[in-house]
């Protein structure tokens, strides 16, 4: 939903939730590739100016810092290798349309 503020420009809202249910990461399952069921929250806050030439956003993924198993590989002598996704990560964006 964008929010009209005239000749200040528009600001966008924007949130994003992701549930998963558990599920194991190969054909094995192991407790080494199991993944708990988990939510995951993007959010962020986009100005934009109102020719709409530029932005300003401020955003947030993974902002509970949710633990996300990606994949887990076993190979020789049991050795295990797994794959997580990205902790909390946050930052501002700019833009300028040319």
């Amino acid at each position: 939903y964008d929010v009209d503020l005239g000749s200040a420009g528009t600001i966008a809202p924007y949130a994003n939730w992701l549930h998963s249910s558990s599920y194991f990461t190969t054909d094995y399952n192991t407790a080494i590739d199991f993944q708990r069921a988990y939510d995951k929250f993007d959010v962020s806050l986009r100005w934009t100016e109102a020719r709409g030439r530029f932005y300003v956003e401020g955003y947030g993924n993974n902002v509970t810092d949710q633990a996300v198993l990606l994949s887990a590989v076993v190979g020789r002598a049991q050795r295990v290798q797994v794959s997580y996704g990205p902790p909390a990560t946050y930052g501002i964006r700019a833009g300028v349309k040319f």
